[in-house]
Parts: C-alpha cells; sequence; structure tokens
C-alpha cells in the first residue's frame, strides 16, 4: 500500500523558493512545481504541524519546516478549473498561530478532507469554475 506524498510550500532560498514542494513518501523523490503555473489537487488530504516547532517559531524564534499536507493520491495540473473560494481557505503562518487556520483563525491541525486543492499560493477546498459560455452573438461571458 503506497503511503502517498507530503505536500508543502518551499521558502528555502534558491532555485524552488516559493515553491510547492512534493515529496513522494514512498521513493522519497522530491519535486518542485510553480503556483503560478501548476495546481495541486489532493485526495484524502490531513493537514499536519510539528506543534512545539510552531509554538517555537510563533515566539520569535526563526522559521524552519514544521507545516505540510499528507495526502493519499496527488494530481497535478495546468489547465486545472479548480478554485478555492476566501471562505474555504486554509494558512499555515507560525508568526500569527501556531496552527493550520481556516478563515475564522479556526485551528485546523489534523483535520482530515475528501480533497483539497492549490490555487497560486493557496490551498483549500476545491470548487470547479462553470464553463466559458458563448454568446450567439460571439465572446465569451
Amino acid at each position: 500500500m503506497s503511503r502517498g506524498y507530503r505536500v508543502r510550500f518551499h521558502l528555502a532560498k534558491g532555485e524552488h523558493f516559493m515553491h510547492w514542494q512534493v515529496k513522494n513518501l514512498d521513493t522519497k523523490e522530491v519535486k518542485y512545481y510553480d503556483p503560478e503555473e501548476f495546481s495541486l489537487f489532493m485526495i484524502g488530504a490531513t493537514l499536519k504541524n510539528q506543534r512545539a516547532t510552531a509554538e517555537k517559531i510563533h515566539a520569535g524564534e526563526n522559521k524552519s519546516v514544521c507545516a505540510w499536507v499528507n495526502c493519499e493520491e496527488l494530481h497535478v495540473s495546468t489547465d486545472s478549473r479548480l478554485i478555492v473560494k476566501e471562505h474555504d481557505r486554509m494558512s499555515y503562518n507560525p508568526r500569527k498561530a501556531p496552527y493550520w487556520t481556516d478563515n475564522t483563525g479556526r485551528n485546523m491541525d489534523n483535520m482530515s478532507f475528501i480533497s483539497l486543492t492549490t490555487y497560486g499560493r493557496t490551498i483549500g477546498i476545491p470548487h470547479v469554475l462553470p464553463e466559458p459560455v458563448v454568446k450567439i452573438g460571439g465572446g465569451c461571458i
């Protein structure tokens, strides 16, 4: 049985700064995805956090890796029709709160979801964009 994937936002300086980092937990292979070009669709996703490390960062210590999303399946797309609406966004910034938060500030650590998606640098519950409708006179709405 596959152990799945670990997804996190990579903030170390260098070539992959501010890219999504994806680690295959079986093969240990690591890939990076530019959030301006790629969307990640995660199935069986859980928000994870090392709370003790996050508390130290919250208190002013230097940042280090302490949060990620574990998922059973991962699909990468360059033309996703999925978006994340404001009220369905999750965020992680241990300087503000030492845990994953939703748009109300609620602690979301260890919460599991059927699916999550990235939308740029945002992560949250996916919503499908409607297909464009073509007017008879041309143009798109």
